[in-house]
């Protein structure tokens, strides 16, 4: 028999349901009950379960025709940059300078321009002064 922990709201609402309590009282066809909604626990479950584990669409091809053509995207608490580099392969990196740990590209998408460009990108004013956009953008993830 499932417990209902929303029908007697009197006597668990002082009380932390356990996650399997949570998950035991879900009713299928029905919403979820306001803990998988509000629940800090739920969402740390939710990054690492789903997340961390998955694959998950971020985007396409065709978003990223050129080199040096970029999308970013959030998953989770991560903040991760998609690109085409010289070669035409698609690469992912986290959108983070690993020397200053800021942000790398703010944008949802642009353009690094490529290795022959010559230009520093506008990248928070990390690594600058390298001889390309899309290199800068290379070492600031080695």
């Amino acid at each position: 028999m499932r417990r209902d922990l929303t029908k007697n709201r009197d006597l668990t609402k002082n009380l932390e349901p356990t996650m399997q309590d949570l998950i035991a009282s879900r009713e299928p066809g029905w919403s979820l009950p306001a803990p998988f909604y509000a629940s800090q626990e739920c969402f740390d479950l939710d990054l690492e379960v789903i997340f961390g584990n998955h694959w998950l669409f971020v985007a396409s091809e065709p978003e990223i025709p050129e080199p040096g053509d970029y999308v970013t995207v959030n998953l989770g608490r991560q903040s991760v940059i998609v690109l085409r580099d010289d070669e035409g392969q698609v690469r992912a990196f986290h959108n983070v300078c690993r020397h200053r740990g800021s942000r790398l590209l703010n944008d949802a998408s642009g353009s690094v321009g490529n290795t022959t460009s010559g230009r520093t990108p506008p990248m928070a004013g990390c690594c600058t002064r390298t001889r390309s956009p899309l290199r800068s953008l290379k070492n600031a993830l080695a």
